[in-house]
C-alpha cells in the first residue's frame, strides 16, 4: 500500500507518530522499501506514570 500511495518514495518525508513499537516497526518498513533515515522523521508517545494516590 505505502509504494502504490506514496511512489515515488525517494522523493517523499515520512512521519511517524505513535507508541515506541509501532513507530520502530514502520521505520523498519520503510527502510526495507530503501526510504533513507532522513526521509523518516519520528516522535512516540508513551503513557505518563500512574500517579500513587
Amino acid at each position: 500500500m505505502i509504494t502504490t500511495l506514496a511512489s515515488p518514495l525517494n522523493e517523499k518525508t515520512f512521519f511517524l507518530c505513535g507508541p515506541p513499537d509501532m513507530v520502530k516497526a514502520m521505520k523498519g518498513t520503510l527502510l526495507g522499501l530503501g526510504v533513507a533515515d532522513t526521509q523518516i522523521k519520528m516522535e512516540q508517545f508513551i503513557r505518563p506514570p500512574k500517579k500513587a494516590v
